[in-house]
């Protein structure tokens, strides 16, 4: 009974001590990331910013590296309180997805040491990148595409009939549309 007692003041003890000198976000990352000096050397940066988007990638999955593109620190609003920490997510989907798990966040951030009132999630306003991803269509083979079949004045006739009736700001770009669709389902019966 003595030992648990004693084992509960310690860790009341500590407790109070931490509450007493709370350390600081880059005090706490300092000894945990370190980071290069413009000389090359490695140093125990302050840059508390750094730090926090580190420990961000690191204590989450590939989900949450993915869609990061930035994290920022808002300062506490009174003194004592603890920081607010703000992560910029790449799409809205992505903001309402993370919202759903900020209580998990906090607890991975916690578990390193890291402790924030909160966390906020905002869309970022810039693109992640400047260019846009490319899509590549698999290709099923490696023959050369054969060219569509040309309409037969029917055809074209009935193609006429059914552009009588579209405005005159769409009639080429829907005609080419028709034509093309035309052309290729005349390939595909023949």
């Amino acid at each position: 009974m003595s030992e648990r007692c004693f084992a509960m003041s310690e860790i009341e003890r500590e407790a109070r001590l931490r509450e007493a000198a709370p350390a600081t976000v880059s005090e706490v990352l300092g000894g945990l990331f370190p980071t290069r000096s413009a000389e090359g050397g490695n140093t125990r940066d302050a840059n508390a910013f750094q730090d926090v988007a580190l420990a961000w990638h690191a204590v989450n999955g590939d989900h949450e590296r993915t869609h990061t593109v930035g994290t920022f620190i808002e300062p506490p609003r009174r003194s004592g309180a603890l920081p607010v920490l703000v992560v910029y997510v790449d799409t809205k989907a992505c903001q309402v997805d993370f919202m759903a798990n900020r209580e998990v966040y906090l607890a991975r951030l916690a578990q390193v040491g890291l402790n924030f009132a909160e966390v906020r999630f905002r869309q970022s306003k810039r693109p992640r990148g400047s260019e846009p991803r490319k899509v590549v269509p698999a290709r099923r083979d490696e023959r050369p595409a054969r060219e569509l079949p040309e309409l037969t004045s029917e055809e074209e006739h009935d193609a006429q009939a059914l552009l009588a009736h579209v405005p005159e700001t769409l009639k080429d770009s829907v005609s080419r549309a028709l034509r093309v669709s035309m052309r290729a389902e005349k390939r595909r019966n023949s």
